[in-house]
């Protein structure tokens, strides 16, 4: 398929016009079941698709469906940008199969069950439902095991101590900026430096939420040639890392995975493991051990 640039140009304007101009009302339904950001959320990402409008008409068609697609990906926020910004993509890779797909919820648990079989989480981060992860619904607190695995890795340190080692990297993901940031903090103070940590949340507003741009960078930070474990609070990071994940160059793609465990615990767990030289299916298997039955 192929249309003139000056057509679709104008297809793509008066989409994404009609989104921006929707934006009160999908906030006002997104209040009553989440965290009432969603209007805001594709406002902020279509403006930046008619921001570069012009470049991306000029694109041949395919190439234009795709950036389109990684425009809202990376500035939409919120498990938004993953749902929309992947229907763009998907058309423009010419998937007739799954452009057809749905988008909205059950959209998010098809790609969410792809990538995990964690459909219901990344379903509940697209309602903005206040529910806690599978992983934080099952938790079961086991403070002796994190001290053993603290005292293998050797015992709390301040940061700046040792030479940072070959270690299996730890990014942390969360909608809350401070949450993110004293779990990293903690994370440190009692491994140390062998392992890189690091964190990001919040949305490109600042408020609440998860941002694919800033997961990719957070991976980049934490990288190590053994790998990167992810830890994630709601449903939404949980899809939002997915996505960035999937961003990758496809070798470090297949050294990136995101744990299915409490964020706290997990990367207290996962960070003591990476520190005494475990592979990054050692790491994820322990911090996991945390939401197991």
């Amino acid at each position: 398929m192929s249309l003139q640039p000056e057509t679709f140009k104008s297809l793509v304007k008066v989409a994404a016009e009609r989104v921006i101009a929707s934006a009160p009302e999908l906030t006002s339904l997104d209040q009553a079941i989440g965290d009432g950001d969603h209007g805001f959320n594709m406002k902020r990402g279509f403006e930046a698709v008619l921001g570069k409008l012009d470049a991306i008409s000029e694109q041949p068609f395919d190439e234009a469906l795709k950036t389109i697609g990684k425009t809202l990906v990376m500035t939409v926020g919120g498990a938004s940008g993953p749902l929309y910004g992947s229907f763009f993509l998907a058309a423009g890779a010419g998937d007739a199969e799954e452009c057809g797909r749905p988008t909205g919820p059950d959209r998010a648990s098809q790609h969410s069950g792809r990538r995990g079989g964690r459909a219901d989480r990344a379903d509940a981060g697209h309602q903005g439902a206040s529910v806690v992860s599978r992983a934080a619904q099952r938790r079961s607190h086991r403070p002796r095991r994190a001290l053993e695995l603290c005292s293998r890795a050797g015992g709390m340190r301040e940061p700046g101590g040792r030479a940072m080692t070959d270690a299996v990297g730890i990014v942390i993901v969360s909608h809350s900026k401070d949450i993110a940031k004293g779990t990293a903090d903690m994370v440190r103070q009692m491994v140390g430096s062998e392992v890189k940590v690091a964190f990001c949340g919040g949305n490109p507003d600042g408020g609440l939420g998860t941002s694919v741009s800033l997961i990719v960078d957070a991976i980049n930070d934490a990288w190590s040639t053994k790998g990167v474990a992810i830890l994630v609070d709601l449903g939404g990071a949980e899809t939002n890392s997915e996505m960035a994940v999937e961003m990758l160059e496809p070798a470090r793609r297949a050294l990136v995975v995101v744990c299915n465990a409490p964020i706290v615990e997990g990367a207290v767990m996962a960070a003591t493991e990476a520190a005494g030289g475990s592979s990054l299916a050692q790491v994820k298997a322990v911090a996991e051990e945390l939401s197991a039955d």
